[in-house]
């Protein structure tokens, strides 16, 4: 049984977190927004089904074969389906972000309770952070951008 769990939570891993790693890569570097999309709506998901597992993992190890029924979700999740029922983004639509939206006021409220806009590098906390980040290890951020485009024409 324990070399069963093993090899099923390790399959999982994989499957859950290199191959879409991997095809997110690639949907990055081709010039189709769709494939970005759904990867991202993937790993929103996938970050749902991790928070999960963290909170309730002393539970998960008593549900018998849940890694294995886990492998058969994330396998729906991955396959773009294009109809109303497709993995991703069916579970996306119907249970995320109906719930994300519902609280998205409190959570964004919460983010900055805990001091957490640093993180949003749309703002003015975050862009300072970056800025002060970068100038810390010597790092203008404009001689930066000037090197990645530079470095993108050459």
């Amino acid at each position: 049984m324990l070399f069963g769990f093993v090899i099923s939570r390790s399959i999982s891993n994989i499957l859950g977190c290199l191959y879409p790693a991997y095809k997110s890569f690639k949907a990055l570097n081709t010039p189709d927004e769709g494939d970005d999309t759904q990867w991202l709506t993937y790993w929103s998901v996938y970050a749902f089904i991790i928070t999960f597992e963290c909170f309730f993992e002393w539970l998960i190890y008593w549900i018998p074969f849940y890694f294995e029924a886990k492998i058969v979700f994330l396998l729906w999740l991955i396959f773009p389906v294009q109809s109303a029922f497709g993995g991703a983004t069916f579970a996306y639509n119907v249970y995320i972000k109906p719930f994300l939206e519902s609280r998205e006021k409190v959570i964004d409220d919460m983010i900055e309770q805990f001091g957490l806009g640093f993180l949003n590098p749309e703002s003015k906390e975050g862009k300072n952070t970056i800025e002060n980040a970068l100038d810390k290890v010597g790092i203008k951020i404009d001689s930066a951008i000037d090197n990645v485009v530079k470095s993108h024409t050459d």
